[in-house]
């Protein structure tokens, strides 16, 4: 998986190694958005918010007494 995600990368590098700059094409090819399966998109927006609740438990388990969201130190006030 790891040879997977880093081969472009590689790819890129020998080709600007082989031939001194970055051909236009080649670049547009590779720098192209990437778009998730509407089974992934699904799967996201379903274990997204179980995630938050588990988490919400988990931290209140441990005995957690404030919003996982808190931000104490954002109120600080400078002098």
């Amino acid at each position: 998986m790891g040879k997977q995600m880093v081969e472009p990368f590689y790819n890129m590098g020998k080709y600007y190694a082989q031939n001194n700059y970055f051909n236009k094409e080649a670049v547009n090819d590779f720098a192209k958005p990437e778009y998730f399966s509407k089974k992934e998109i699904f799967l996201n927006n379903v274990v997204s918010p179980l995630n938050k609740l588990f988490m919400k438990v988990f931290a209140k388990k441990l005995g957690c007494k404030v919003s996982l969201n808190d931000k104490p130190y954002q109120n600080y006030v400078k002098r």
